[in-house]
């Protein structure tokens, strides 16, 4: 992570607390130095807990590898440039709005797992307080493009929905 590097090793020589580097790099940095840290952080748990779970490791340019890859595709998803992060200028927050009395409301997505060779699909209902009423999920292999992927939820979200009853 370009430039990264520097920022956690000038403030190594001040502390040896990892908590309170990243404390730091959160409250002092621009934003897209606080996304990059956000990202290895991310690859760091990951890592930790694909050594655990599943006895793989990654050896520290894998993660590095990983991190810039999580960075570079959270940046295009959200149609952000490095310069629009730094100006603090990003896309309005898009918020979640409750169905009419009475109604129910189906929200569907789905995720994409390179590592695993997955795709998760989900569904969560909430009523017109915006509470929790169930949700639903599954994994599909092989691995689902984009677009194949968010249509096989709402076909999933809505199968599952006529099957319960709703």
């Amino acid at each position: 992570m370009a430039g990264l590097k520097d920022v956690i090793e000038k403030r190594m020589t001040i502390t040896s607390s990892p908590h309170s580097v990243i404390m730091d790099i959160c409250a002092s940095e621009d934003n897209t130095m606080v996304s990059k840290m956000a990202m290895v952080i991310w690859s760091l748990w990951y890592n930790r807990n694909n050594i655990i779970w599943n006895n793989k490791r990654s050896t520290p340019s894998q993660v590095n590898m990983m991190a810039n890859a999580l960075w570079d595709d959270w940046r295009l998803a959200n149609c952000i440039s490095e310069n629009s992060l730094d100006n603090h200028s990003h896309n309005p927050i898009q918020r979640w709005v409750k169905p009419p009395e009475g109604w129910l409301k189906c929200n569907v997505d789905a995720g994409f797992h390179p590592h695993q060779g997955v795709s998760s699909l989900g569904a969560c209902i909430r009523d017109e307080r915006g509470v929790f009423v169930r949700a639903h999920t599954t994994l599909r292999e092989p691995m689902l493009q984009v677009i194949e992927g968010e249509a096989m939820a709402l076909l999933g979200a809505i199968q599952w929905v006529l099957s319960s009853g709703f």
